[in-house]
Parts: C-alpha cells; structure tokens; sequence
C-alpha cells in the first residue's frame, strides 16, 4: 500500500494525531476562509461523499487545473 496503516495496537501518534478537534477545526475554518477570499486558487471537494464520487470529481478538476499549471 502506498500509506501504512495504524493498528490499533500501535501507541505511537504522530503531533497532527496528537491534537484535538479545536485544532482540525481552526485548520478547517483557515482553509474555508482562503477559498472564500480567493476562489480561483481553491477547489472544495466534498471528501465525505462515497470514493467513487470523490474520484470523478477530481478527475473532472484534472483538465483545469492542469491547463493553469500550463499558463
């Protein structure tokens, strides 16, 4: 696989596993704010859908984004 995969077993937690959800949530809300302030350079992708619809969305998002990294 590409990304190991933690056992619950494992004790050790990275420092991004170690924080709580205050953190993910200012994270989060840094993000959202970028992309509201500056829609042409963020893309939202609804990662909570089913895999398959995920993936068609990035692979519709493909062609644009490649064609701004052209210029």
């Amino acid at each position: 696989t590409l990304f190991p995969t933690r056992r619950s077993s494992d004790l050790l937690l990275d420092r991004f596993e170690l924080e709580g959800q205050a953190f993910f949530n200012a994270v989060r809300s840094a993000f959202l704010a970028r992309a509201k302030a500056e829609p042409a350079r963020y893309y939202l992708l609804d990662a909570a859908q089913p895999l398959a619809q995920v993936q068609h969305a990035i692979d519709a998002l493909l062609p644009t984004l490649l064609e701004r990294a052209r210029g």
